[in-house]
């Protein structure tokens, strides 16, 4: 008798042990049920942490955050809890029309393609249409138009005109070119290439449009020198000159800036400007980001008073503050 009753304590003593080895884990039971901040694990057949697989995530599945710790919302597929001060257009339509990331509280951040953001002085920051400053314009900031629409280009007065053309047939669009531009002549030479791709005049001596992933990794829009845009959930690395995973918000990741600007805090005061755009300002209580291709035509990369990089083929005139065609290229 004696010997039975130490044989049932032992086994009560396995089964404790076993349930609290489990708890510790995050199992509640035997079953798929996990605690709270814990998802099952299909593969690994245990309790994994949601905090681990999605970053501040409360409450998850396998596969998505159902619910995120205080202070922090759902973004896009259910993958990534965003700092509640910021929010993504498709979380709720907080932000205005043109207005593609904005503070919870609707003030915009960054515009959709198409619309530059206002930063006047004692007024509410909002995303303005380019064609109302810009007549035939796709793409531009609040100086200058940085892509013309379909059937136009840059002239010397950085206006899009209409581009000239000896036939309706002189000029095609889309899958009458190679891949990548968007408008060709009719003899097959790229004018503008497609969005996610860059005009590279380096191979042998033609112009061609590269995909700007295979140059910049995780790059959405770019140019020749440096990526303008990364894909979602990755933010740009300007030492480094690559997208990496992060919200934008630490260190010196910042894809919730206004359009130009590259590191910005969370009230959204500009530090430093993107590689392609200048500080406009005397101090830095407003800083400003202003395209470089607005002051010196064909330019890459400058500071406020010169042009420090042009596009290949060119060089930059100090006298005539501009690129002009290299002629030994």
């Amino acid at each position: 008798m004696f010997k039975k009753l130490i044989l049932i304590n032992l086994l009560i003593f396995v089964i404790l042990t076993e349930s609290s080895q489990q708890q510790n884990n995050g199992v509640v039971n035997a079953s798929t049920e996990c605690q709270e901040g814990y998802y099952y694990d299909q593969d690994t057949r245990e309790c994994a942490s949601c905090q681990t697989k999605f970053g501040n995530c409360l409450q998850c599945t396998q596969n998505s955050c159902s619910q995120c710790v205080t202070g922090y919302l759902i973004l896009d597929s259910d993958t990534q809890c965003i700092k509640s001060t910021l929010i993504d257009k498709h979380i709720g339509d907080h932000c205005h029309e043109g207005c593609d990331i904005c503070y919870l509280s609707g003030e915009c951040m960054e515009c959709l393609d198409g619309y530059y953001i206002n930063l006047e002085e004692n007024e509410d920051t909002t995303c303005v249409i380019c064609t109302s400053k810009f007549d035939n314009c796709q793409r531009c900031t609040k100086n200058s138009c940085t892509r013309c629409q379909a059937g136009y280009s840059k002239n010397n007065s950085d206006q899009c005109q209409k581009e000239s053309t000896t036939d309706d047939n002189s000029v095609q669009y889309g899958e009458s070119c190679s891949q990548g531009c968007d408008i060709c002549s009719q003899s097959g030479e790229c004018l503008q290439c497609s969005d996610g791709f860059y005009e590279d005049s380096s191979v042998n001596g033609n112009k061609v449009c590269n995909s700007c992933s295979s140059k910049f990794s995780n790059c959405q829009r770019c140019t020749y020198s440096f990526c303008e845009r990364c894909i979602t959930r990755y933010s740009y690395d300007k030492p480094e000159k690559n997208c990496k995973e992060g919200d934008g918000t630490k260190g010196n990741l910042a894809t919730f800036c206004f359009d130009g600007c590259y590191l910005c805090d969370e009230s959204g005061k500009c530090n430093e400007c993107w590689d392609g755009y200048y500080d406009d300002q005397e101090d830095n209580e407003n800083q400003h980001c202003l395209s470089c291709s607005s002051k010196f035509i064909n330019c890459v990369t400058c500071d406020k008073k010169n042009c420090t990089q042009c596009k290949d083929g060119y060089y930059f005139n100090e006298s005539q503050q501009q690129c002009l065609i290299n002629p030994t290229s």
